[in-house]
C-alpha cells in the first residue's frame, strides 16, 4: 500500500440477505473480491438483511467472520434489519424484537459493544460516526437523544482537522432527486429519508466542515456527478457544507448500474477522500466511476 494512503474501505448498502443459497453465495463471492484487495475496512451501510430475523443475521455473522473481508467491519442498521416478524411478542415492535440482534451482529463482526443501533469508531485515524433508527418504519427516525449525541461526536471528531464520515442508511430528504428516486408512485418524503427530522439532522451537519455523509435505501442505482444536468439528479452532491453520497442498491436498483454487486471504494489521504464505483462481485472488475474530494 502506498505509505501516503491513511485508509482504504470497500462499502457495500443493501445486501439484503435472506435464507436463500443464491444470496449467501452471490455475498461470499463479493466479500472474498475485497478480501483480495486488502482493505482496511468493511462497510455495510444497512439493510444487511431483508428481514431482521435471526436466521438472516446468523447467515451475515458466519459469512463475515469465514471470510473476514478486511481488517474492521462496521455495519449500519436499515430499515428491513428491523423487520424482525418471527420473533416479536404480542405488543412488542419489530424494532425491540430486532435490534438486540443487530447489536449481537456488531459485537460479533466489529468488536463494537453498543447498547444503541448509533455508535462511533475511529480507523486508522479516520472518525466514523454511525446513525441508527430507533423505529421500524420504511423511513427513519432519530429521536432527540441521538441527536444531542450527534452534535457532540461530530464536535469531538471535527478536532481531527480530518474527514469526517457520517454512516446512515437513510440520506436526507429531498437530496438525490427524492423523493423521485425512491421508485414508489406515492412520492413521500417521510419513506425514503429521515423525513420530519431531516431539517434537524442537517443543521447539525451543517456546524461542521469536512463532513461526508454516506447513505443508501433509496436504490436508485449510481447517476455519476457529471451527468447532474442531464439527468435531474446525482449520487453525488453538495448539499451546503457537507458532500453527501448516495449508494447504489448491491442488489436491485431501480436506476443507473443495473447489474448486481455494486459499492464503492473509499480511499482518504491525509489531503483528500477518493471515492471509485466498482463492483464487487465480478472478480478483476475496474472502477468505473471516479470522485476526489481535497481537504481544504
Amino acid at each position: 500500500m502506498d505509505k501516503n494512503v491513511n485508509l482504504r474501505a470497500a462499502i457495500l448498502s443493501d445486501i439484503h440477505l435472506r435464507d436463500s443459497f443464491v444470496r449467501r453465495r452471490f455475498l461470499t463471492r463479493g466479500l472474498k473480491n475485497i478480501k483480495k484487495r486488502d482493505y482496511d475496512l468493511f462497510v455495510t451501510l444497512g439493510d444487511t438483511t431483508d428481514h431482521g430475523n435471526k436466521t438472516a443475521w446468523f447467515a451475515a455473522q458466519r459469512l463475515l467472520e469465514a471470510v473476514r473481508p478486511a481488517k474492521r467491519s462496521l455495519a449500519v442498521i436499515g430499515n428491513h434489519d428491523t423487520w424482525n416478524r418471527d420473533a416479536r411478542k404480542p405488543g412488542q415492535s419489530e424494532i425491540d424484537a430486532s435490534l438486540p440482534l443487530f447489536l449481537d451482529f456488531l459485537r460479533k463482526t466489529s468488536g463494537i459493544v453498543s447498547k444503541t443501533a448509533w455508535y462511533k469508531a475511529e480507523v486508522k485515524g479516520v472518525p466514523f460516526i454511525v446513525l441508527g433508527t430507533v423505529g421500524d418504519s420504511v423511513g427513519g427516525k432519530l429521536g432527540d437523544e441521538q441527536l444531542v449525541w450527534l452534535d457532540e461526536a461530530l464536535k469531538e471528531a471535527a478536532k481531527s482537522e480530518g474527514f469526517i464520515f457520517v454512516l446512515s442508511h437513510w440520506p436526507l430528504k429531498n437530496t438525490h432527486g427524492l423523493p423521485k428516486t425512491f421508485g414508489e408512485k406515492e412520492l413521500n418524503e417521510n419513506k425514503c429519508s429521515w423525513g420530519d427530522e431531516s431539517d434537524k439532522l442537517n443543521a447539525i451537519l451543517q456546524k461542521y466542515d469536512r463532513v461526508v455523509l454516506l447513505s443508501g435505501h433509496s436504490h436508485m442505482g449510481w447517476v455519476p456527478h457529471e451527468k447532474l444536468r442531464i439527468r435531474g439528479f446525482s449520487s453525488v452532491e453538495v448539499v451546503g457544507n457537507i458532500l453527501s453520497v448516495n449508494l447504489p442498491c448491491c442488489s436491485i436498483n431501480h436506476d443507473g448500474y443495473l447489474l448486481p454487486g455494486y459499492g464503492l471504494d473509499l480511499t482518504v489521504t491525509p489531503d483528500a477522500a477518493v471515492f471509485r464505483l466498482r463492483n464487487f462481485i465480478l472478480p478483476g472488475s475496474p472502477a468505473v466511476d471516479k470522485l476526489t474530494i481535497e481537504k481544504k
